[in-house]
């Protein structure tokens, strides 16, 4: 019996272990070489990706260079753009307050020069009053201080002295 149990378990061992052999050999034959196949294609899937996220990462990162190039080419014609608005800003500034100046100036000048001739008028004016209001005394007291006799001298003084001035 003992060696009838030790037969049955050791016949049970070797079933085992011709079945386990026979599983491995099948394992090993057919489906160790598909899996081996899925998982390398899926390596190679993996590896694929990776190799299109690291391009995709380089043209990103390119493009972001180029884009950063040329945000600092543009930040630069702004700053130019700008630098040349001011200096024309300032350069019309002080060309419009050389314009107002010669302008102001130009109008003192033209109110000093009609102030001038305006004085010249008015003491022209004052000249010729004087002259007509001495004129009027003088003839008034003339009239009255030249008789007959007074002016029939002056005038053959005047005309001796004419004479002679002639001569």
């Amino acid at each position: 019996m003992i060696l009838s149990l030790a037969s049955g378990w050791i016949q049970d061992f070797v079933v085992q272990c011709v079945a386990f052999g026979i599983v491995l050999f099948l394992l090993g034959r057919f489906l160790i070489p598909a899996l081996r196949k899925i998982l390398t294609e899926r390596a190679k899937g993996f590896q694929d990706t990776f190799d299109r996220l690291d391009r995709s990462a380089r043209e990103s990162a390119e493009r972001l260079s180029e884009i950063r190039g040329r945000l600092a080419r543009k930040e630069d014609e702004a700053k130019k753009r700008l630098a040349a608005a001011l200096a024309e800003g300032a350069q019309m500034k002080a060309q419009a307050l050389a314009d107002a100046n010669a302008q102001a100036q130009s109008a003192l000048n033209r109110a000093a020069r009609e102030t001038t001739v305006e004085r010249d008028k008015a003491i022209l004016e004052l000249k010729k009053q004087t002259i007509e209001l001495t004129m009027k005394a003088s003839e008034i007291v003339v009239n009255r201080m030249v008789t007959p006799e007074v002016h029939t001298h002056l005038v053959d003084e005047y005309l001796g002295d004419l004479d002679r001035v002639m001569s």
